[in-house]
């Protein structure tokens, strides 16, 4: 597959709805076919069933791709009402709501997981790596760790997170490559789940974990990353509590970005027992920045550029609130709140594929225009400014 076609006309094909649900599919269907016999539902396979894993989930991608499908309601007359939809959606009948609501306990989420983890490798987004040379051995490497709230509906009880104001919200957990763009690892739960425990599980041997102060509150929680065979990257607090083992020698290049310090320490009290890092203080617009990590002999301006970097995460998370656009759930159950926000994540990484880039609010809007057939493939190629074939 290849996701950059040099043709304006090819790459803007691509961006019609039924085929990139089509490339949606056919992932999907590589991970169907990698579940043991013992792990389907017998009630998927029953001849009565009119909705199966595959017509359910390409609907939640299609809803994000077409601004009109905002609700089940919505998905289901579409499939009432269209051939074409029906057929984007692999569906030899109209779906009814019923069913369509009673998926959403039935089909398991992890399985668009699986489709994310594919993408990872098949589909690299382009980043901001072409803009750092410097940074080309951390490409493979550095991840970005955050998470972010979405608000939940009252009726949904497993996600409160102020049981006294009856809040309740549910977390994106987002292991993202801020060089290239690419969505490395995900999970939602709760917001009252925690990201440092969230976390160990996911880690990656040979990764370069990119943290913020909250993971650094714990001082004892770098040693999470050593025992999977990891490194970290994470801010610290102001003010951490260390005792310096060594100071390390600044370059003129360092003293130049605003390196004030490059140290040896340990965290915590004296006799702590935690194991010694490097702690490399940072001064920039007036604000001084600590960043402890697991690497001793990485250059520290590097280092201090990878943290710049983590703010990518930020911005994608923003994206995909604003642009594409995540405002409502299409049902309740953790499980139908996974599998439509894995549903976002897939979209962004396809819409990134196919396009060379996120698209703005402007281009999106250009997407939809061509969907619903008010702007041509010319236009379009304009509008995201890809570049004509020779």
């Amino acid at each position: 597959m290849e996701p950059n076609d040099s043709t304006d006309e090819f790459s803007c094909g691509r961006l019609k709805g039924a085929r990139l649900v089509g490339e949606f599919r056919r992932l999907l269907a590589d991970e169907l076919d990698k579940r043991e016999p013992g792990t389907i539902d017998k009630s998927e396979s029953d001849p009565r069933r009119r909705i199966f894993a595959d017509n359910y989930f390409s609907a939640l991608l299609l809803a994000y791709y077409n601004p009109v499908l905002s609700s089940a309601r919505a998905i289901v007359g579409a499939s009432k009402n269209s051939a074409t939809v029906r057929e984007a959606l692999g569906c030899d009948s109209p779906l009814s709501l019923g069913s369509f609501s009673e998926a959403q306990h039935l089909f398991d989420s992890e399985l668009l997981l699986g489709v994310i983890r594919s993408l990872r490798d098949r589909l690299k987004a382009p980043g901001s790596a072409d803009a750092n040379p410097q940074l080309a051995d951390f490409v493979n490497r550095i991840a970005a760790v955050d998470s972010t709230f979405f608000e939940a509906l009252p009726r949904m009880q497993w996600a409160v997170y102020r049981t006294k104001s009856e809040t309740k919200r549910i977390r994106l957990h987002l292991i993202f490559n801020v060089l290239d763009g690419s969505i490395e690892d995900a999970a939602v739960t709760p917001a009252a789940a925690c990201e440092r425990r969230t976390l160990v599980p996911r880690l990656e041997a040979g990764r370069l974990y990119c943290g913020d102060r909250y993971y650094g509150l714990d001082y004892g929680y770098f040693e999470r990353f050593r025992q999977a065979g990891a490194d970290a990257l994470i801010r610290v607090r102001d003010e951490p509590l260390f005792t310096v083992l060594e100071d390390n020698e600044l370059s003129a290049e360092a003293l130049a970005y605003g390196v004030l310090a490059d140290q040896t320490i340990v965290l915590g009290p004296e006799g702590s027992g935690h194991p010694p890092l490097r702690l490399i203080t940072l001064q920039r617009e007036g604000r001084l920045i600590r960043l402890a990590t697991t690497l001793t002999d990485a250059d520290a301006v590097e280092l201090c550029m990878l943290y710049r970097y983590r703010w990518e995460i930020e911005t994608f998370f923003k994206w995909l609130k604003v642009i594409l656009g995540t405002r409502g759930f299409l049902g309740e159950s953790r499980n139908a709140v996974t599998a439509q926000l894995y549903a976002a994540l897939i979209m962004a990484l396809l819409l990134s594929a196919f396009t060379g880039k996120r698209p703005t609010k402007r281009q999106m809007e250009a997407i939809q225009l061509f969907q619903m057939g008010w702007m041509t493939s010319e236009e379009l190629a304009q509008a995201l400014n890809l570049k004509k074939s020779d």
